[in-house]
């Protein structure tokens, strides 16, 4: 498995435990990463430990909630990928599960620079510089 790979999902494996400082390590945490919101007011990027925080209060909400990557794609310093996310509302005690989610990854070092989350699956191909045909003959295997 490529070392950037192995940084992707040892972060997810972390995030899913809330193990954030663990997460902290897989990151270059002077990467920028877009608002968290389509259309928000942000009007700069956020940093680590905004990105974090933003989160950590999204995955408060729930118990058992679980990021799931559904497709990996390596394409050197960038990722395409595909993500899923699902818990129990606290609240409501509903099972929700999200759509999918496509984003792109980028690396430096081997640590997580910044991801960005794209509307289409498109957008986020042509932002890695792969083709369909590239995700469909170089999708990693996931465990």
């Amino acid at each position: 498995m490529p070392d950037n790979v192995r940084t992707l999902h040892n972060a997810v494996e972390a995030f899913n435990r809330g193990a954030w400082e663990d997460a902290r390590l897989l990151f270059d945490t002077s990467g920028r990463w877009p608002p968290a919101e389509p259309g928000s007011e942000e009007s700069s990027y956020l940093d680590y430990e905004s990105m974090r925080n933003y989160l950590q209060s999204w995955t408060d909400n729930f118990d058992n909630f679980q990021l799931k990557i559904v497709e990996l794609v390596d394409a050197g310093q960038r990722a395409f990928v595909v993500v899923q996310v699902s818990g129990q509302g606290r609240q409501s005690g509903e099972v929700s599960t999200s759509p999918l989610h496509s984003l792109v990854v980028r690396f430096v070092d081997g640590r997580i620079l910044g991801l960005t989350l794209f509307i289409s699956r498109a957008a986020a191909l042509r932002e890695a510089g792969l083709s369909e045909q590239d995700a469909l003959s170089r999708s990693h295997p996931l465990p």
